[in-house]
Order: C-alpha cells, then structure tokens, then sequence
C-alpha cells in the first residue's frame, strides 16, 4: 500500500517510509534530514519504526 510523507508529500510504498505510532509517515530522505540536523530536538525514545 502507498502512504504520503507528511513533510514532502511525495507518495511511496510503506516499507520505504519510517512509520510513527502516531500513523504519519516520512520518506527516509526527510527522515535522514531530520536525524542530521536537528538530532538534539528529537526524542529519540518516543520513536518507533514498526517492522512488518
């Protein structure tokens, strides 16, 4: 199934987006600008990808 990333709107397929618990969903390109540049304002430990 395709999900849209909620912060570039680009539509991928499930298992190339990180999930949050919350159900939104970010492509790994926004998820890798996230984690590099804003790494001290992530909690890392309210994030969790779910395997399938």
């Amino acid at each position: 199934m395709k999900r849209k990333c909620k912060e570039c709107g680009m539509i991928r397929s499930e298992k190339d987006l990180v999930h949050f618990e919350d159900g939104s969903y970010l492509c790994f390109s926004c998820w890798n600008k996230k984690t590099k540049f804003f790494t001290n304002y992530i909690d890392k430990k309210n994030v969790k990808i779910i395997d399938r």
